[in-house]
């Protein structure tokens, strides 16, 4: 197996106002094999937004990812709220196609008139 994690991802303004409402993840192999992709997204409760403890799983699916560079593009269908003002994404990949090395995603949160606001390598072993 191998891991992809982006971190914490703050989504909340000063003033309490969301940065993005949606989320789509990225996933491509480059390399030969086809490993199944295990894709979370994660909340960070309030008050723990530098680590990783307490993480509660707010969505999470699994798909098959193709060979030789062929995007799989998974979007989850969530809807990013007050609720998680922190989150992160991680993606598992199984079996590991490549010591970590032959899997990139990628994930891209957009606003509300679906414009992209950021985009964050999720990296290996993070």
């Amino acid at each position: 197996m191998a891991f992809y994690d982006t971190g914490p991802i703050q989504n909340v303004n000063t003033d309490g106002s969301l940065i993005a409402t949606s989320l789509l993840v990225r996933v491509e192999n480059t390399g030969s094999g086809y490993p199944n992709a295990h894709v979370q997204v994660y909340r960070i409760p309030g008050g723990n937004s530098g680590g990783f403890s307490q993480q509660i799983i707010f969505a999470e699916n699994v798909f098959s990812l193709q060979p030789s560079g062929n995007k799989s593009v998974f979007t989850l269908p969530l809807s990013l709220n007050p609720s998680m003002p922190i989150f992160g994404v991680r993606v598992t990949t199984s079996p590991d196609p490549g010591a970590g090395e032959d899997v990139v995603a990628t994930v891209f949160t957009k606003d509300s008139m679906g414009n992209v606001v950021a985009s964050q390598r999720a990296l290996p072993g993070e």
